[in-house]
């Protein structure tokens, strides 16, 4: 048997973890242009719009927004649950959206996505917010705070200025429109502006603004955190006090963030002025996640790499052999075990497998190996239920509906476990499809071989690694759009009693 590390392991964000409970939003890209390769933006939150309300003041009315047509509509799949998306109307951006009220009676976390023609440019926001003491800051952020920055005088010539005194405005205006006096509601603020291919994004609080850039999650906001030495050093010398309670940092003892919008009574210390990064969309811009603590407190930047399964190639053997190489379909196959990352690119390839054998004895022996599959800490691969579940091995719940076509709109996931495995299947799908593209360019997994097994097996390895060099170049033609789970064993076979004596 021979393995083969064929490509460098990449990242995926996207899947988020309360206890067992996950929820995943990825819309894929469509029509983009040269220089946009599958460029997405993900805002998990809850409430929220993505066309302008007519205005009733005597302001100059907003810039049209366009959707260019709505990618999946905002509906109830389980209580507290809310996730659709949209695309700007030159195609070159889309984005989804996806919130869960976790075990807390109420959801205070809010997003906002926007695209317009400003001055006859293209221009897309979003922006997520955790409100906290309350739904009032949040709500006014949602409805107030993207729509005053692109109103800003100065927002196509200089966005970071606009952003900048709009988030200390529209703070300003929030505290004055709420002016009971011991409504202490706040909220934390972060927003993604793209103009033309120049991305900025402006943060207040603790939410966290994640990108994949060439295979590697960077990071696109820093958490305002008591603790922060710079933050610490600013809220002490504005007369405030930063303490720990055992759990976790806080300023005067009552909030965990350093800077927020609202929160009346801290106002002197916890400011809303944001901090800035910005980055350039190009190529190698793959996607970006916005996402409030819920997310962040759970998952780290880049928990899920791929995912693992097997799959049976035809062979030929000793027909003294055949017997344990003969598969579930009488035919002789060996069984391939295999690791690709979300970009559908093989990362670890195990060959020479007889066809009876178990995936998960396959996986054991991988891991056994000094040169195994290796899972970086904290990381981890996601299987189907034939593998166990361990920290680096990630598989959907028994005895609960699992396959894409057992869902529908008339089959929506009816709880926790049944939402958590139509995502985990969701994302799991790639290996089936990388399965199906490998198969159907290369037919010689599919003849019945006339050489060697040592020389069968090689052909398996050599076969991924020049689809992984094709992929390398442009998109794969072969690639299914829609498989059904175990039916990706495509031809004919060996038969048992066709091998060699």
């Amino acid at each position: 048997m021979t393995r083969a590390a064929a490509a460098t392991l990449r990242g995926l964000v996207g899947i988020a973890a309360a206890g067992r409970r996950r929820v995943s939003a990825s819309v894929q890209g469509r029509g983009a242009s040269p220089g946009w390769r599958g460029f997405r933006a993900v805002a998990p939150g809850s409430g929220g719009r993505t066309t302008p309300e007519p205005s009733s003041s005597s302001t100059p009315a907003l810039p049209q927004l366009q959707p260019r047509r709505v990618l999946a509509t905002r509906q109830t799949v389980l209580p507290g649950l809310i996730s659709g998306g949209c695309e700007s109307e030159d195609g070159k951006l889309s984005c989804g959206y996806s919130s869960f009220k976790g075990r807390r009676p109420t959801m205070e976390d809010r997003y906002d996505m926007k695209f317009a023609n400003v001055d006859g440019q293209t221009v897309s926001l979003l922006g997520v917010f955790d409100g906290h003491a309350g739904p009032l800051a949040a709500d006014y952020l949602k409805e107030n705070l993207l729509d005053n920055v692109m109103k800003h005088p100065q927002f196509l010539e200089n966005p970071k200025l606009a952003l900048k005194t709009t988030f200390l405005k529209t703070d300003a205006d929030f505290l004055e429109a709420v002016s009971i006096p011991y409504r202490q509601d706040g909220s934390t603020a972060l927003a993604a502006v793209l103009i033309s291919d120049q991305l900025y994004v402006a943060n207040v609080g603790d939410s966290r603004a994640i990108a994949l850039k060439g295979g590697k999650a960077i990071s696109l906001s820093d958490d305002h955190k008591p603790n922060r030495k710079d933050e610490q050093t600013r809220i002490e010398n504005a007369g405030g006090s930063v303490s720990y309670d055992g759990y976790t940092w806080r300023v005067d003892g009552i909030l965990a963030m350093s800077r927020a919008f609202g929160n009346r009574a801290l106002k002197k210390y916890v400011i809303a002025e944001p901090d800035f990064q910005e980055a350039e969309v190009n190529s190698d811009f793959e996607f970006l996640v916005l996402a409030t603590d819920g997310l962040w407190d759970v998952v780290r930047n880049e928990d899920c790499i791929g995912a693992i399964d097997g799959t049976h190639v035809t062979t030929k053997v000793l027909r003294s052999m055949s017997a344990t190489f003969r598969g579930r379909k009488h035919y002789t196959r060996q069984n391939v075990l295999s690791a690709v990352d979300f970009d559908m690119r093989f990362t670890d390839v195990l060959a020479g497998w007889e066809g009876s054998a178990h995936d998960a004895s396959i996986l054991a022996d991988n891991l056994s190996r000094p040169d195994g599959l290796q899972t970086p800490e904290g990381k981890l691969y996601l299987g189907d239920a034939r593998y166990a579940c361990r920290p680096d091995i990630l598989p959907p719940f028994k005895k609960t509906r699992y396959r894409l076509n057992e869902f529908s709109l008339r089959h929506r996931p009816q709880n926790a476990k049944e939402l958590f495995n139509l995502r985990h299947s969701s994302l799991r799908v790639t290996i089936e499809r990388a399965f199906a593209a490998l198969k159907n360019r290369f037919k010689v997994l599919d003849q019945k071989p006339f050489h060697t097994f040592d020389i069968q097996v090689k052909f398996v390895l050599a076969c991924c690694i020049l689809y992984n060099w094709i992929l390398g170049w442009s998109e794969d033609e072969f690639f299914e759009e829609v498989v059904t789970f175990d039916e990706v064993e495509i031809g004919h076979g060996v038969d048992a009693d066709d091998n060699d004596v």
